[in-house]
């Protein structure tokens, strides 16, 4: 398939999946095809494809150098996506609840952001378990960081981008996340228990961090 014409889906599915404003495929595929680079007024235009665009550029480099993707490449994505925002890629210090379920306490989520980080570590080991193993093992990775929140927004298309990332990282095809919506959300809510028992806080005592294994 053209890689061009799927990330044009990617793009327009991540829109959708958190329900933002969004080009459509066709109109994002002219544009990848005939932009040569983001200019001010393209980002001014098409901010729902701007930001993705560079991110993912960022990511196909990215991938090519480094030794192994950790959080910092993470926060380096939602600064490519958010680049109007003055805290993009800035650890939330703030309390926030998504859906039915309370994501880790500001106070102690510098310690779950290190355990995920350690996920991250392991991802280039799993590869050699098969494309399908790495695959499911990526989907894990993304069902933390949905869990977790570490940023004040974009964390849906974030995680998103940085599953696709780790795809890239594998020389995997990017995933077009042509999902159905409430299922996805619905897994998402489902994992938040399993992520619970070993990342987030437990709520009696001194609120320390649980202490299941990773």
């Amino acid at each position: 398939m053209d890689s061009l014409r799927l990330l044009s889906e990617f793009i327009h599915n991540n829109n959708v999946i958190d329900g933002k404003p969004s080009e459509t495929v066709d109109v994002i595929y002219k544009l990848l095809t005939t932009t040569k680079r983001i200019t001010p007024a393209f980002e001014a235009k098409y901010p729902s494809v701007a930001g993705q665009y560079a991110a993912y550029a960022w990511m196909v480099e990215r991938v090519r150098i480094t030794d192994g993707i950790t959080f910092n490449d993470v926060r380096a994505i939602h600064y490519k996506l958010d680049r109007n925002r003055e805290d993009r890629g800035a650890i939330r210090t703030e309390s926030k609840i998504v859906r039915a379920y309370e994501c880790p306490d500001p106070v102690g989520l510098g310690d779950v952001v290190k355990k995920f980080d350690y996920l991250l570590t392991l991802c280039d080991g799993i590869i050699q378990s098969g494309d399908v193993a790495a695959n499911n093992y990526f989907w894990y990775v993304h069902n933390v960081f949905e869990c977790m929140q570490p940023f004040r927004s974009d964390n849906g298309r974030v995680g998103r981008l940085m599953f696709n990332m780790l795809r890239l990282r594998h020389f995997m095809d990017i995933s077009n996340f042509d999902v159905d919506t409430v299922t996805y959300y619905n897994a998402i809510e489902s994992f938040h228990s399993v992520f619970g028992s070993r990342y987030a806080y437990k709520p009696e005592g001194n609120r320390k961090l649980g202490t299941g294994k990773l």
